[in-house]
C-alpha cells in the first residue's frame, strides 16, 4: 500500500469503531475475560480503563494499539495512558505515606526521611514490659541456643564481647523493676542490630540468629503499645524498599512500572502476594499488572503513514474524505477511552457476534489481520 492508502486505512479504523457503536443498538451484556480481581483492583486504584482493557477483547486492544500509533487519535489515548500512570503513581505514593504524582529520586528521598522521622517518634514513645510474653520467649530461645553453641569452634559465642552482649541483655530484662523507656529501647535495638549484622558478615549465622531472635522479641514488645501506627510505619518502609529496587521506577519519567513492581512484591511476600491475599495498594498494583497488558507505543510507521495520507496528494484531492479520516480516528480513540464509550462497549462486547462485526470493520479498513 502507498503511504496515502495506509493512512486512509488507519484513519478508517476510528470510523469503523464509530460505525460499530452505531450498529450496537441493543448492547449485549457478557462476561469480561479479565480476571475479576484485576478489575476490582483497577477500581480501587481509580485507574481509568479503556474499553479493550475492561473487556479483555483482543480485537478492541488491537484497534486501540493501532489508534495509539496515529498522531491525532493517539494523543487522546495517550491522555488516558498518562492518567493510568498517574493513578498507579498516586497509589504507590499513598502506600509510601507521602502524596505524589511522580516517584522520582527526590520523592523517594523525601518519603524515606519522613518515614524515618515517624519511626523515631514511635521508638521514643515505646514502653517495653520486662514480662512481655514475646520478649521472654525470645530470651528463653536464645538461652537454649546459647547453651547448645558453647562448644562451636566457629561461633562468635566464644568471643567474650559477643557473649557479653547476649548475657547483659538477658540480665537487664530479667532483673528490670519496671518498663523499659523509649531511649533504652532504642539503645538496645541499635546494639543488637549491629551485633546481628557483624555476626552475619562474619559468616556466623548461628550467632546472628540468636541476635535476630532477641531483636525480634524486643521489637514485638515495643510495638504493642501502638500496634496500628507501627503497622502503618512498617508498610511505608516495605513500600519504599520495593520502589527503590532496580527497574520498579523509571528514573527518567518518575513513573512506576506495574509489572516490575509486581515481580518485586511477589519476591518479597511469596505465595500470599501471588495469590492476591494481601491488602493494600501494592497488592492492587500487582493484581492490576497481572490482569492488564500495557498499550504498545510501537514504531511510528503507522503515524507517518497516517500523516502521509493526510498531507499527500490523496488528502488534497479529497478534502472531505481527509476530514472524515481525521474525525474517524479521533472518534475511535474517544470511543475506547471516554467513560460513556467504555461503558457502552463493555456492556455490548460480551458476544462473539459483536466482536466479529468490529473485526470485519477493521479488516475492511486494511489495518487488522487475523486475530487468533
Amino acid at each position: 500500500l502507498t503511504n496515502a492508502a495506509q493512512g486512509a486505512a488507519i484513519g478508517a479504523v476510528g470510523g469503523g469503531v464509530g460505525e460499530v457503536l452505531g450498529r450496537l443498538i441493543k448492547p449485549m451484556r457478557g462476561g469480561s475475560t479479565v480476571p475479576s480481581e484485576a478489575l476490582d483492583a483497577a477500581g480501587r486504584l481509580e485507574v481509568p480503563l479503556s474499553a479493550g482493557q475492561r473487556t479483555g477483547s483482543r480485537v478492541l486492544n488491537k484497534v486501540e494499539d493501532t489508534l495509539y500509533q496515529t498522531p491525532l487519535a493517539g494523543s487522546v489515548i495517550q491522555r488516558n495512558v498518562d492518567a493510568q500512570k498517574t493513578a498507579i503513581n498516586r497509589a504507590a505514593a499513598r502506600s509510601a505515606g507521602m502524596p505524589g504524582d511522580l516517584i522520582d529520586q527526590k520523592y523517594l528521598a523525601g518519603a524515606r526521611s519522613a518515614a524515618q522521622t515517624e519511626r523515631g517518634a514511635l521508638e521514643s514513645a515505646a514502653r517495653v514490659s520486662p514480662v512481655d510474653v514475646d520478649l521472654l520467649s525470645a530470651i528463653s530461645k536464645a538461652q537454649r541456643n546459647l547453651g547448645a553453641m558453647q562448644q562451636g569452634p566457629k561461633s562468635l559465642i566464644n568471643d567474650a564481647p559477643a557473649n557479653k552482649i547476649i548475657q547483659d541483655f538477658t540480665d537487664f530484662v530479667t532483673t528490670a523493676q519496671g518498663p523499659m523507656d523509649g531511649a533504652t529501647y532504642q539503645s538496645w535495638k541499635t546494639l543488637l542490630t549491629n551485633a546481628k549484622s557483624a555476626a552475619y558478615k562474619a559468616d556466623d549465622s548461628a550467632t546472628g540468629g540468636i541476635y535476630k531472635d532477641l531483636l525480634g522479641g524486643l521489637n514485638k514488645a515495643a510495638q504493642k503499645g501502638n500496634a496500628g501506627a507501627w503497622k502503618k510505619s512498617d508498610i511505608k518502609f516495605s513500600t519504599l524498599d520495593i520502589l527503590e529496587q532496580p527497574n520498579v521506577v523509571n528514573e527518567v519519567t518518575g513513573n512506576v512500572n506495574p509489572k516490575s513492581l509486581a515481580a518485586a512484591f511477589n519476591r518479597k511476600y511469596g505465595a500470599a502476594a501471588k495469590e492476591g491475599a494481601l491488602p493494600g495498594e501494592l497488592q492492587d498494583i500487582a493484581s492490576f499488572a497481572k490482569g492488564f497488558p500495557e498499550l504498545k507505543e510501537g514504531s511510528q510507521t503507522a503515524g507517518r503513514a497516517f500523516m502521509g495520507g493526510i498531507l499527500g496528494g490523496a488528502g488534497l484531492a479529497a478534502p472531505l474524505t481527509t476530514t472524515g479520516l481525521v474525525a474517524g480516528s479521533l472518534l475511535g480513540s474517544k470511543a475506547v477511552t471516554s467513560p460513556v464509550g467504555v461503558r457502552y462497549l463493555t456492556e455490548g462486547f460480551g458476544s462473539d457476534a459483536v466482536q466479529r462485526v468490529l473485526l470485519e470493520q477493521a479488516q475492511r479498513a486494511g489495518t487488522v489481520g487475523g486475530v487468533g
